[in-house]
């Protein structure tokens, strides 16, 4: 399993688990975005639905799937986790980072921003 689809795993997982969960995908484009939540699709047991952009679980759990663009934080609620896939090679990806972090301040210390970096085979979260 390559590392996007074992942080998509976890993360429907988590919000399967619990209810308030809340996590955001952001991809380089629209494409990667739409190929990560077909991945979703297949990995996520006790889903209750799927947009053309959200996972929502059963038990209200959510996971977000947006491209890397400047208006990618648009509409997302507070965030438990933000997993930055490979976006680092996007145009307007500091402006689009810049967007994403207060949505990770309501919960502090506890919030997680997590980059995926297939290229260089490494992972590392802050």
């Amino acid at each position: 399993m390559r590392y996007t689809e074992f942080a998509i795993a976890a993360a429907l997982s988590q919000a399967a688990q619990e209810p308030t969960y809340r996590a955001a995908f952001i991809s380089p484009t629209r494409k990667d975005s739409a190929a990560a939540l077909a991945i979703a699709a297949t990995l996520g047991p006790g889903t209750l639905a799927i947009s053309n952009s959200t996972v929502t679980m059963a038990n209200g759990g959510r996971v977000f799937f947006r491209p890397c663009t400047t208006t990618a934080a648009r509409g997302l609620p507070a965030l438990h986790e933000i997993y930055l896939d490979c976006c680092d090679r996007a145009i307007g990806f500091n402006e689009t980072y810049a967007a994403l972090l207060p949505c990770l301040e309501p919960y502090g210390q506890n919030a997680k921003l997590i980059r995926i970096v297939a290229h260089a085979n490494e992972c590392w979260k802050s």
